[in-house]
């Protein structure tokens, strides 16, 4: 669809990160939010705002876990909302995508930020299988 609204990187856009370090992201915005779809694309309803519908999808192949490296410019492929009845998308406003390390939880995060909205809500991203690290050993 789209990724309307003016955007800002940090610490740049072509910031590259390794997507195997990522196990959530954190995302911002009005508080009435609810998450109605998770997975790729999130889907988060407001219902102060007359059901406004926000929706976020990362590139695919950075999304699943893997050992691919992107830029921070090229991991959001859609972002905007839809106002029922309208169908056309529309800015969800200026946001931010930054790279960080958060101490709850701890570990490196990628955030989608809203100006003036300090509350995160974090969603797990896909994690590896349990055995992708270590192989169990063969069975005698």
């Amino acid at each position: 669809m789209a990724h309307l609204g003016a955007v800002t990187y940090n610490p740049n856009p072509k910031f590259a990160l390794n997507r195997a370090y990522f196990g959530v992201f954190a995302f911002t915005w009005v508080t009435d939010h609810t998450l109605v779809s998770g997975g790729n694309p999130y889907v988060w309803q407001s219902a102060a705002f007359g059901n406004v519908r926000v929706f976020l999808r990362f590139d695919p192949t950075w999304f699943s876990w893997n050992s691919n490296n992107r830029t921070l410019d090229k991991l959001i492929l859609d972002y905007y909302a839809l106002l029922p009845p309208y169908t056309t998308p529309i800015s969800p406003g200026a946001h931010a995508v930054t790279f960080g390390y958060t101490t709850t939880p701890k570990q490196f995060t990628i955030a989608i930020e809203q100006p003036f909205l300090q509350k995160h809500a974090y969603y797990a991203l896909p994690a590896p299988s349990p055995t992708f690290w270590f192989q169990p050993p063969p069975t005698p």
